[in-house]
């Protein structure tokens, strides 16, 4: 392959493509849910503010209840720390699509790094760390966060609970494809929340 079948180009008009194509929603289309809690009657057990967190979709009401309920007594779940980092970096660059697209497709193919199944060794292998790569460096470009290098796991739907459902990726399109539909099986059962109290919401 030549260097422009890598280009961040390609892969962004890829991008756009698929998760219009699986979400039916606009690649600009915000991602997160504001949750206001009420402050507590104890001051000690407010929650803190602008908490950025992933919740699973099916636990928002439950979870905001239990905030709303008990304060900081009521969180009794804890986040995977590349999770958060993901939902984090989503959030700073929540103004400017084509920089969450940068988030999303480094997330999931950093996801398929950590979790590469021994098939996809070689050529496949290739591709995607070459491709991770060159979008790391636009994301370094751009003065963008990153992931600490230890970090394994970057999507709440990790992709090898699923590597059944797709076949080895040999071209840009063909890996762009799989990570789009993690990231629509992500934001389908989870959802991106930004966490604060009506109190400073109103200051």
């Amino acid at each position: 392959m030549s260097t422009d079948d890598f280009s961040w180009e390609k892969v962004y008009s890829y991008w756009k493509h698929f998760i219009e194509e699986y979400s039916y929603k606009s690649i600009s289309e915000q991602n997160f849910e504001k949750i206001m809690i009420k402050p507590q009657l104890n001051s000690n057990l407010n929650i803190g503010t602008e908490i950025i967190d992933w919740w699973p979709t099916s636990e928002v009401e439950y979870r905001t209840k239990k905030l709303n309920d008990r304060g900081i007594l009521g969180a009794d779940w804890d986040t995977v720390i590349g999770i958060k980092r993901t939902a984090e970096m989503l959030w700073s660059n929540k103004e400017s699509s084509e920089k969450q697209a940068l988030i999303w497709i480094s997330a999931g193919l950093n996801e398929i790094l950590s979790h590469l199944p021994e098939e996809w060794r070689g050529d496949s292998y290739r591709l995607i760390y070459r491709i991770n790569l060159n979008i790391m460096k636009e994301m370094s470009d751009r003065s963008m966060w990153s992931w600490h290098g230890s970090t394994r796991n970057f999507l709440p739907i990790t992709v090898n609970k699923f590597m059944e459902l797709y076949s080895k990726p040999n071209e840009i399109y063909n890996l762009i494809n799989i990570v789009a539909v993690d990231n629509s099986l992500s934001r389908n059962a989870w959802t991106l929340v930004y966490v604060s109290r009506e109190e400073d919401d109103l200051a």
